[in-house]
């Protein structure tokens, strides 16, 4: 009798030992499972908190693009107003571009003719408020040609310039127009300024095709946002 009676107590003993495993084994399932939950809140918190600041910057960005369009269409008007040039003048304020229409060059030439020179006048002041005021970054000049191949030519110097220069092909030729218009709207600026002003040449890899020849001797000015 005795014997049965330990037989049951080792046999309780290794239920109770079973029935514990288990209880721990639960504990720790439902352990891991609150963790994990406060993990993923965590994730989804922080997920939140990122939407947010991404969509503030976005507001920024917004609100610095919609002034700079202003201060464009503020300078349009005044350059143009009472002048012929809104029809020579180009405002694009979905890619915040200006665009003088008319040839700016005359055939293998890195001198702006008299004619862009006395249109660049009036613009030179609201360009360099862009700048001051801090609503560009930068000014981009980007220098273009005609489709005709350039092979290369020695020039004097452009007015006020006394140095000759060589260029060998299209994309010289392009890059010594945006160098043009920088030197012509920055001469009288201070290197904090005029360092602010970028050049790029593309030669004849961007011709337009809605443009004539004369007019595709030409730069653009692009304004850059903060």
């Amino acid at each position: 009798m005795k014997e049965k009676e330990s037989e049951w107590v080792s046999i309780g003993d290794a239920m109770a030992s079973i029935i514990a495993i288990l209880i721990f084994f639960v504990i720790a399932v439902l352990f891991n499972s609150v963790n994990q939950r406060s993990q993923g809140q965590k994730t989804i918190d922080s997920l939140i908190n990122k939407s947010q600041i991404m969509d503030e910057s976005m507001m920024q960005a917004k609100l610095r693009r919609q002034e700079t369009v202003k201060v464009l269409a503020q300078f349009y008007n005044d350059v143009t107003q009472g002048t012929m040039l809104d029809k020579a003048i180009e405002l694009d304020t979905v890619h915040l571009l200006i665009k003088f229409k008319d040839g700016a060059f005359a055939p293998s030439s890195p001198c702006f003719n008299t004619l862009m020179q006395q249109r660049l006048k009036p613009a030179r002041d609201y360009f360099r408020a862009l700048l001051e005021k801090k609503l560009i970054s930068i000014l981009v000049i980007e220098g273009y040609t005609d489709s005709k191949p350039f092979h290369g030519e020695r020039y004097e110097g452009c007015e006020g310039m006394k140095n000759q220069y060589y260029y060998t092909d299209n994309i010289g030729l392009s890059a010594s127009r945006a160098l043009e218009g920088k030197r012509t709207l920055t001469k009288d600026w201070g290197s904090d300024l005029s360092e602010r002003v970028a050049v790029s040449g593309y030669g004849l890899t961007k011709f337009d095709h809605t443009l004539s020849e004369d007019e595709n001797r030409r730069v653009i000015f692009k304004v850059e946002l903060n």
